[in-house]
């Protein structure tokens, strides 16, 4: 077996999600804010912000929807997100960032890449282009032992 590999791997794995919730959550007050920024996130295939409804965000940030509906709650009260009717549906309500929301997550994700281009700067290009090669084929083999599990 590679016990000593699969400890270094998974240990890895923890340090860079802690670190990637500090850097991207640092400034919310709670975990349960962190996760309510994690709604402004929501993004369509291409990147674009998009307009989702209270099931999508149960699932999409893996949470009930009494939770899901609470994180909401706090995003309007704070002006970063607001519900929408459907057009068609009156009963259909949307979840869409507001201004404020889109510029606090801009704001974020600049700030988050400028980390990454000195991160590079201080790797080099060649090593940074391996690492993610490299990390493509290890989510790319996580998520086939995971589906294969099912």
């Amino acid at each position: 077996m590679h016990r000593k590999a699969t400890r270094a791997l998974f240990g890895l794995m923890d340090k860079l999600a802690k670190l990637g919730r500090r850097q991207v959550f640092g400034d919310c007050e709670t975990a349960g804010m962190q996760a309510a920024f994690g709604l402004l996130f929501l993004r369509d295939a291409d990147g674009a912000f998009v307009r989702t409804r209270m099931t999508d965000v149960s699932r999409q940030l893996d949470i009930s929807k009494p939770a899901a509906t609470q994180m909401v709650n706090r995003l309007v009260e704070q002006g970063m997100v607001e519900r929408v009717s459907d057009e068609n549906d009156r009963r259909v309500v949307y979840i869409r960032a507001t201004e404020k929301g889109l510029g606090i997550v801009g704001a974020r994700m600049e700030k988050n890449l400028a980390l990454i281009d000195r991160v590079v700067d201080r790797m080099g290009e060649a090593d940074a282009n391996a690492l993610a090669s490299l990390l493509e084929r290890f989510f790319d083999a996580m998520v086939a032992e995971t589906e294969e599990e099912k």
